[in-house]
């Protein structure tokens, strides 16, 4: 773009935390039964990570499900009932989410949730309690020490 263009039409970059790892991993269709967890300071930031992930795969025309209100169960159901690829389950809570993913993983649907924790260790904590993940590609993403 020519520099008298780009001074007509100014843009803003904005920093969204976990963005390029993130759409990296929902572009990668050799990925089998993946999870891929966000690891975030607060609630309102997983759900601007995933509203803005959202939008640039609906601007690429890649079906998904969510980000939306609901329960973790309800929107993967939605997922394999409408088979898209990608479902944005929001945060992760209980145990119920946890297998809540796994099944959308096993059905070939790429789910993702967040989880709200200070540190790094206690994602990890968090994640290990949360279930086995051995047959899973699961990734947690953080930029949080």
């Amino acid at each position: 773009m020519p520099e008298a263009n780009r001074e007509l039409y100014p843009t803003t970059r904005i920093n969204v935390p976990n963005f390029v790892p993130l759409m990296e991993r929902l572009r990668d269709e050799s990925l089998k039964r993946a999870i891929t967890i966000v690891h975030v300071h607060s609630p309102e930031e997983g759900e601007w990570i995933f509203n803005t992930a959202a939008a640039r795969l609906h601007r690429d025309k890649i079906p998904i499900v969510g980000p939306e209100a609901g329960r973790v169960i309800d929107i993967v159901e939605t997922a394999i009932r409408t088979k898209s690829p990608i479902a944005f389950t929001g945060e992760m809570r209980r145990d119920d989410d946890s297998r809540a993913l796994r099944a959308g993983a096993t059905f070939g649907i790429h789910t993702l949730a967040f989880v709200v924790r200070e540190t790094r260790k206690e994602a990890d904590d968090l994640v290990t309690m949360l279930g086995s993940w051995s047959s899973f590609d699961l990734a947690l993403l953080s930029e949080i020490p």
